[in-house]
């Protein structure tokens, strides 16, 4: 299955946040998982792991 990933700011504080968005292709609605990084920020693990449950369609 195809994983969009980007960069994304989340709105609503000082400071801003961001964040990384992996989903599946396509236009199908679908269900959705929000993934919180460990103390040492967002790393290649936790992108990793956002990118294998957009795989399976979360």
């Amino acid at each position: 299955m195809a994983v969009i990933r980007n960069s994304t700011a989340i709105p609503g504080g000082t400071p801003g946040l961001n964040g990384y968005l992996a989903r599946p292709g396509g236009d199908e609605a679908r269900p959705g998982l929000v993934v919180i990084h460990e103390i040492f920020g967002l790393n290649d693990d936790i992108r990793g792991i956002a990118e294998r449950l957009a795989q399976e369609g979360y």
